[in-house]
């Protein structure tokens, strides 16, 4: 790295690098110009003959930049120059091929981030082979959608495939903390959230199920929210959120790796749990006994749809893993 820095600096000191090469050749000349009068040549011989002597001075440049500079790294500046020059005599065709070299690295950057995320890099969860989701299958459209209340009692009711099971909604919502407001991840959650992905609060504890029974005005935040708006993760606990008109204060802090949803950084007790069978209001996960296997999991979710239908006639939807 520091060779390369030394051969930019040397290109883009070119001119008074030339000079000092110049002033070194000179100097060789003359000292062998001295040496042959020395050795008995005439004046008018020495010069000619010395120059001879030391070789074609214009090769001796060449050699001398390609040992401080790269041939590649010279062609590259000089096509930059010569591109340069073109694009600047022809506007439009260089603010179409700016744009379109913009677009290309920021959809190339957006995919990679995307498989990145979802093949490349672990997710953060305990045993995430383990964990599913679990969807209300449309069988007039073959459409996975969410699950209603009353269905999701049924799903987890034993006997289950689950070892525990949650169901969640929200979004980017207001919430309100220090005097400032501002558009947060924020979920309400269900009871085994925690069982779910198998979480251990880093300060403080986590919802109690007596809290969930209760419908307490607690919640957990995330470590970023806590460092973002308090200073440190410490500072959070016993801190005070608003949202809309209720207030809730802050019992514990998640790991900053763990992010379910991918952007949530609040959750906090569901206020109310529908039991309607005929909207999905739910999202639903849910942690597969250990010896337990995903198709085990969508068959028995099968027969529980089965029995939807019979008793339900007329809804058409089962309930099935995706």
């Amino acid at each position: 790295m520091g060779e390369t820095l030394r051969r930019i600096w040397y290109w883009l000191r070119t001119t008074r690098e030339q000079a000092r090469l110049d002033e070194e050749m000179r100097l060789h000349i003359a000292l062998r110009a001295d040496q042959l009068e020395r050795d008995g040549m005439t004046q008018a011989e020495v010069a000619k003959a010395a120059r001879y002597k030391f070789g074609n001075q214009l090769q001796m440049r060449e050699r001398s930049r390609e040992m401080w500079i790269s041939r590649w790294m010279e062609d590259m500046f000089r096509d930059l120059r010569i591109g340069s020059r073109r694009l600047t005599r022809s506007p439009g065709f260089t603010v179409v091929a700016v744009l379109t070299l913009a677009l290309g690295i920021g959809a190339n950057t957006a995919i990679f981030s995307v498989v990145r995320a979802v093949l490349l890099e672990p997710l953060t969860y305990k045993e995430p082979d383990r964990i599913v989701a679990v969807q209300t299958l449309w069988t007039k459209t073959n459409r996975p959608g969410n699950v209603s209340g009353g269905d999701y009692s049924d799903l987890v009711a034993e006997p289950s495939p689950f070892t525990a099971a949650t169901r969640y909604i929200g979004g980017e919502l207001p919430i309100e903390t220090g005097g400032q407001a501002e558009f947060v991840g924020a979920y309400r959650i269900d009871l085994g959230f925690a069982d779910v992905f198998q979480l251990k609060p880093v300060v403080g504890q986590l919802i109690t199920p007596e809290e969930f029974k209760t419908k307490a005005a607690v919640a957990l935040v995330s470590e970023s929210f806590a460092v973002r708006h308090f200073g440190e993760r410490n500072r959070a606990m016993g801190q005070t959120l608003h949202f809309e008109e209720s207030a809730m204060s802050i019992v514990g802090v998640l790991p900053a790796a763990f992010r379910f949803p991918p952007k949530a950084e609040l959750w906090f007790p569901m206020a109310w749990g529908s039991t309607n069978r005929t909207s999905g209001y739910y999202k639903a996960v849910a942690l597969l006994k250990p010896d337990v296997t995903a198709e085990a999991a969508r068959a028995h979710l099968s027969t529980v749809g089965s029995r939807f239908r019979r008793h339900f006639h007329r809804r058409t939807r089962t309930n099935h893993l995706p």
